[in-house]
């Protein structure tokens, strides 16, 4: 069985970058519910040494187009976070989906078999291949700030659930 990098990597993403912009939509939700800025949550973290929750969704933004370029070898633009507003943050999601739907499965066609040199956390990592990169390295990373994000935003007392984080649509 040959495992097609693309449908275990762009659908992954896909899908993880819209269960986020669902939960950052309730946070704005409920911010605006109880009368408080949205903006404060943009400033939590869980200890000082930390990445905020800011932080966190920059990141969240960038991996997906990050990893598929360095797959594909095809450039992909970032967006650019100028100001600490919550509609930037949505609207640098929103541009990750769209840079994301302009990749076709064959640009992932040549990962499967070339060597892969990534960087993360200022340390040079080998892989074998596009796969192993993309399992042991690409998803884990995007996952952890998918957590962390989502952690943050429970922490500071917005009301999600398990089927949020997995990006269900609950009937009501």
């Amino acid at each position: 069985m040959t495992i097609a990098l693309y449908e275990i990597s762009v659908p992954v993403f896909r899908h993880g970058l819209n269960t986020l912009h669902r939960i950052l939509d309730k946070a704005a939700a409920q911010a605006n519910q109880r009368g408080y800025p949205l903006e404060l949550l943009l400033h939590s973290r869980f200890y000082p040494d930390m990445y905020p929750l800011s932080r966190q969704l920059e990141r969240l933004s960038q991996i997906p187009l990050e990893t598929c370029s360095l797959l594909t070898r095809q450039p992909l633009t970032t967006f650019a976070f100028a100001a600490a507003d919550f509609s930037q943050y949505q609207q640098g999601l929103l541009h990750s989906l769209t840079q994301l739907d302009q990749l076709q499965p064959e640009a992932f066609v040549a990962a499967t078999v070339q060597p892969v040199i990534s960087e993360l956390a200022g340390e040079t990592q080998h892989f074998v291949d596009g796969l192993h990169y993309l399992l042991q390295q690409a998803q884990p990373n995007f996952y952890f700030h998918l957590t962390t994000a989502y952690n943050l935003l429970r922490h500071n007392g917005v009301q999600l659930g398990k089927l949020d984080f997995l990006g269900y649509q609950a009937a009501r």
